[in-house]
């Protein structure tokens, strides 16, 4: 979630605390993490029940932060599937099981990525 000033985060653990309420669900604030970007990349939050970074992070995927290394992250997703590929050698599988077993890699990679 992308919030532009320091109210806006207090507010929106605000409405999330009304919505563990209701729901009964907890925010982990210990695995929660924020990170000012733009002109705010080197504002002190006010905000202190989550954590902080300047590091990079990734959040369903998506990689956010100012170092990001998509050669470094493309390098990681093929030898995933190098890894996987050389496994399947070892087993007997028609050119249908090879396909479908690289649909599935291929997905799954994508959205652990």
């Amino acid at each position: 979630m992308t919030l532009s000033y320091d109210e806006s985060v207090k507010k929106c653990f605000d409405i999330l605390t009304i919505y563990e309420k209701a729901s009964g669900s907890k925010v982990n604030y210990e695995k929660t993490k924020g990170m000012y970007i733009g002109s705010a990349k080197n504002n002190r939050p006010t905000f202190t029940k989550i954590v902080w970074t300047k590091d990079n992070v990734k959040t369903l995927g998506i990689h956010h932060g100012y170092n990001i290394q998509n050669d470094e992250i493309w390098k990681s997703i093929i030898d995933k599937m190098k890894n996987c590929v050389h496994v399947w050698k070892s087993r007997n599988l028609t050119y249908t099981g090879k396909t479908n077993s690289e649909k599935s890699l291929d997905l799954s990679l994508w959205l652990r990525n």
